[in-house]
């Protein structure tokens, strides 16, 4: 997992993401401890059970991934992470380890909300961990739809990751590299 927090403006880095998970058994259990007060008084990187976009808009989404306004959207998503990293914001840089199978959901969920875990209430969060490592393979058969993609863009490299599943047609990923990042195949 790449994770960079400070932001060099006379690059052309680019990064961008959307995570949209719809799973009610996920949703149930991040939801519970949303309700208790897993984010204490701080306003949440991602979304449980709704959409929390970031701070720099997109005007578009990339191709295969659908907009939250869609009708394949969920319209109360477990999870929800939404990033769109412009030239000069200064933020966190958050692109990592795109799942490339159901079995690895999970585990990338919890490594983004790990990210942000100083802001969150640590007992509660410690709890929450446990309790998504206890039942994780209850979770796993409660995925409807898995959207998750990822995109970085530098001067001298790009990548591009897009993991799918949904219970009709099962899971796909697909991946890109480039050394010159302004040309993923």
């Amino acid at each position: 997992m790449k994770i960079r927090t400070d932001f060099v403006t006379n690059s052309s880095s680019y990064s961008s993401a959307e995570i949209i998970i719809d799973n009610p058994v996920l949703l149930e259990i991040l939801q519970r401890y949303k309700d208790m007060g897993l984010f204490a008084d701080n306003d949440p990187f991602f979304g449980i059970g709704d959409h929390k976009l970031s701070d720099c808009p997109s005007s578009s989404y990339p191709f295969g991934v659908y907009s939250i306004n869609d009708d394949k959207g969920a319209k109360t998503p477990a999870f929800y992470y939404h990033l769109d990293q412009c030239e000069g914001f200064e933020g966190l840089l958050l692109i990592g380890d795109c799942p490339k199978t159901i079995d690895d959901v999970l585990k990338e969920i919890i490594a983004r909300m790990g990210i942000g875990k100083e802001y969150l209430d640590p007992w509660l969060y410690s709890q929450l961990i446990e309790e998504l490592q206890k039942k994780a393979e209850l979770i796993k058969s409660g995925y409807l739809n898995v959207d998750w993609w990822e995109s970085y863009r530098s001067d001298d490299w790009g990548s591009e990751d897009h993991f799918y599943y949904d219970t009709e047609n099962g899971m796909r990923y697909e991946g890109k590299n480039s050394l010159d990042g302004d040309d993923i195949p």
